[in-house]
């Protein structure tokens, strides 16, 4: 046997597979509560009412209008179901959709949120400490803004969470001398896609 044929038999391709290497992707997604899906309180509610988005006028949006109200905290309610493809090793992050509403001419809003996560199955509702947050946020124009309140939220696949937002004209901060109106409240998360091949033009090889 000559060495050409010993090596025609032993050899092995040392070409990589062309294959793309399937792994994991990350990405952020958002649960949103708008303004009409909100739940009022029932003894010191914000008002619920369209306003025209454009120049026509023949667009609507809803919003929660939190008026300076020097006596009383207003109050509204929603709810995040945790969807199932939550990557728990992540924080989750609550921000606000808001805009200072045409009376507004001066001075920082008060929103204040407050939340408790609960396993969908099995959770007891009657027990567990809430967390709180109170943020000022101060307006330049009246234009949409969108502000992060909160960036470490632990959460698990099957939780759900209750959260409350609130204005409360009466803390010392808030001297705003108009109404807030708030648009929607979201919750940021990572998004696990297990075994999901990357787009085109983007494969590990």
């Amino acid at each position: 046997m000559t060495i050409q044929e010993l090596f025609n038999q032993t050899r092995v391709s040392l070409r990589p597979s062309l294959r793309p290497i399937r792994k994991k992707v990350e990405k952020y997604d958002w649960l949103t509560v708008e303004a009409n899906d909100f739940r009022l309180d029932a003894t010191n509610p914000p008002t619920v009412q369209s306003i025209t988005v454009g120049a026509t006028g023949n667009v609507l949006m809803w919003t929660a209008r939190f008026a300076h109200d020097s006596a009383n905290e207003l109050k509204m309610y929603g709810l995040f179901t945790i969807l199932d493809d939550i990557d728990p090793t992540h924080t989750a992050r609550f921000h606000v959709l808001w805009k200072p509403y045409s009376n507004w001419s001066s001075g920082p809003f008060s929103f204040k949120l407050e939340w408790i996560n609960k396993a969908r199955s099995g959770g007891n509702p009657a027990t567990g400490a809430s967390s709180d947050l109170i943020t000022y946020v101060t307006p330049t124009d009246y234009i949409f803004y969108l502000t992060e309140v909160e960036s470490n939220i632990l959460l698990a696949k099957g939780d759900i969470l209750p959260f409350m937002i609130s204005r409360n004209a009466t803390l010392a901060g808030d001297t705003a001398d108009g109404a807030l109106d708030v648009v929607a409240v979201g919750l940021k998360y990572t998004a696990f896609r297990a075994g999901e091949e990357l787009p085109p033009g983007e494969e590990v090889w």
